[in-house]
């Protein structure tokens, strides 16, 4: 345990330190400064009343204690204002710190864990922990501040009367165990619910975005969603409410006991002065110093309780998702100079959460310069082919190589260099026209020559002539009323363009023409055919027109390569290729007539 709170302690202070250090260490000095102000202040106002109320005491020496009592007393409201600043530039700077490593390390993490229910619940409760991580830091230092404020009113206390001082000590005990036991509630109920709320949030999303507005007003499904979101913030603040009771009746219960044994105190100390055993100023320095103790005490019981809560729950859960296995990278892996070969051997996969094995021993070979057509019905596996190529997943049984090695002896960030995908499901973004279509290779982004002839390539030059501010021109009214709104097709377009523009030695088209007419599509088969010598692609298609311009064709079935070959080869063979082929040729046709 101590060395997980020690751990904790170095891992939040250097959080803050790295991302702030002037500003959180000017952050602690002026906490000091409140503190000891703090108790100073107590100890001005005891001997002004000491020397107005004596009779015979100096009234010249009241005026320069009330001046400086004044003066340190909006000395203190200055100390506080300056920190607030401090703190809360220190906060947003390390709460933002912890952010971006947390993004940092999820971009590094495999597909599989983002992609599960269980990854995306570990990843929202992390990246709520930002407050934590930056309170947690605040939380120690400004420890030691109180500390201060409550060591030396309690020796001042004790000497007076310990067994008094310890007993009321002991009676703030119970209003910390109550919150930390229910704070520790609360974040159980908070993971408990994690998937209730991003649901919520979800449906919070299908009310206020411009992307679901047409669907939501064709429809009429304004009242439905909103119950929904109703009905899912309900369950969960329904089960806050309950603790929330609970926590308010054992809280009150305890405060009660708390203020009683600070009250017993003050009852002591006035029949003291009632006896003349004390001064007024006395009077007044130790019911100062009562308040000082017990709410410093209170503090310092807070602190340990978040600080035990955090280290052993939260702060560890942070340490198991940065623990958590990147994705292959690292400079002491295979070089690799280009593509020559990828093969699947006696591949098996299935996904993480699935019981059924999308790939039940495929193999299949795929060389430098090829184009290759994946061919199967729906669920035979061709995108998940394209995702294992690109090692967005582990397979479970058998090798993947690239160039003749296992693809696990290359860093995965250069293996993903040499391919440009368009997936299937596709990203649409609300960027300017230049950063949509640079995405894929960033660092060219003021390539305009090359972007042109990408967007030439991709079919976007028959509507280029929207975007008033041409490349710079936003895409969708996201961020801009000047932006352009783009149909299906013409998104598709874009991200066709996007492919094109990385000027990779490996292409892959997954349903590339789903959204486009006829006219597009012919462009696009005619490009995949004519693609640059020593350039490889793979192209996925349920329009089975688009195997004809490839060398290769591999049908996927039964999670296996079941056929290779080419059209010709495969045709004069009658199976399943031959079979699916001349079924959606005899519905063309059928259509057509």
């Amino acid at each position: 345990m101590k060395g997980s709170v020690l751990k904790s302690i170095k891992y939040c202070v250097s959080l803050m330190l790295d991302s702030c250090r002037p500003f959180f260490i000017g952050h602690i000095v002026v906490s000091t400064m409140i503190s000891l102000y703090a108790i100073l202040n107590i100890n001005l106002l005891k001997y002004i009343i000491d020397e107005l109320s004596g009779g015979g005491g100096d009234a010249s020496r009241a005026y320069v204690f009330a001046f400086i009592y004044l003066a340190s007393f909006l000395l203190l409201e200055a100390l506080n204002g300056i920190k607030k600043v401090l703190w809360d530039y220190t906060f947003d700077k390390g709460r933002n710190s912890f952010r971006e490593q947390v993004y940092s390390k999820l971009i590094d993490m495999p597909l599989e864990y983002v992609d599960s229910e269980k990854g995306r619940d570990e990843i929202d409760d992390v990246a709520w922990m930002a407050d934590t991580v930056a309170n947690m830091a605040y939380d120690c230092w400004e420890g030691v501040a109180v500390f201060i404020n409550f060591a030396v009113p309690f020796a001042a206390l004790a000497r007076y009367n310990m067994w008094l001082t310890l007993f009321m000590l002991l009676l703030v005990i119970p209003t910390n165990i109550a919150n930390i036991v229910f704070n520790r509630k609360a974040d159980n109920l908070r993971r408990a619910n994690a998937s209730a709320v991003r649901k919520t949030d979800y449906y919070r999303w299908m009310l206020s975005d411009g992307e679901a507005a047409k669907d939501i007003r064709m429809y009429n499904l304004s009242e439905p969603i909103k119950k929904r979101y109703e009905d899912e913030k309900n369950r969960y603040l329904k089960s806050g409410r309950k603790l929330d009771i609970r926590r308010m009746a054992v809280l009150v219960s305890s405060e009660l006991v708390k203020y009683g044994a600070e009250a017993v105190f003050y009852l002591y100390v006035v029949l003291m002065a009632y006896r003349g055993d004390i001064t007024i100023g006395e009077l007044t320095l130790y019911f100062g110093y009562i308040a000082l103790v017990s709410g410093s005490f209170h503090r310092l019981a807070d602190y340990a309780g978040n600080l035990k809560a955090n280290t052993s729950g939260q702060l560890e859960r942070v340490f198991a998702f940065l623990a958590h296995p990147a994705e292959a990278t690292g400079s002491q892996m295979r070089d690799i100079a280009g593509f020559e070969s990828l093969e699947f051997d006696n591949v098996y996969f299935k996904y993480p959460t699935a019981d059924e094995y999308v790939l039940r021993g495929a193999s299949f070979t795929i060389n430098k310069g090829e184009r290759v057509s994946l061919v199967g019905v729906n669920g035979a596996g061709k995108s998940t082919v394209i995702k294992l190529i690109l090692g967005l997943y582990q397979i479970d049984a058998g090798t993947i190589r690239l160039n003749g090695y296992n693809v696990n002896e290359y860093d995965v960030r250069e293996v993903r260099r040499l391919f440009s995908v368009m997936f299937q499901n596709y990203a649409r973004y609300s960027l300017t026209l230049r950063e949509c279509i640079g995405l894929s290779d960033i660092g060219r982004l003021d390539d305009t020559g090359a972007m042109m002839e990408a967007i030439e390539k991709g079919g976007a030059a028959g509507f280029y002539d929207k975007f008033g501010s041409g490349l710079d021109s936003y895409v969708t009214k996201q961020f801009s009323d000047d932006g352009v709104e783009l149909s299906g097709g013409e998104h598709q377009k874009l991200a066709l363009c996007r492919t094109y523009f990385k000027n990779a030695p490996f292409y892959i088209f997954d349903e590339p023409s789903a959204a486009l007419d006829a006219d597009a599509e012919d462009r696009l088969l005619q490009n995949f055919a004519g693609l640059s010598e020593g350039k490889t692609g793979i192209i996925i298609s349920h329009r089975l027109s688009s195997s004809r311009m490839a060398d290769k064709i591999i049908v996927l079935d039964g999670g296996v390569a079941a056929e290779t070959g080419s059209h010709e080869e495969l045709m004069a063979k009658g199976g399943m290729y031959a079979k699916l082929f001349t079924m959606q040729k005899n519905k063309y046709t059928l259509d057509q007539a």
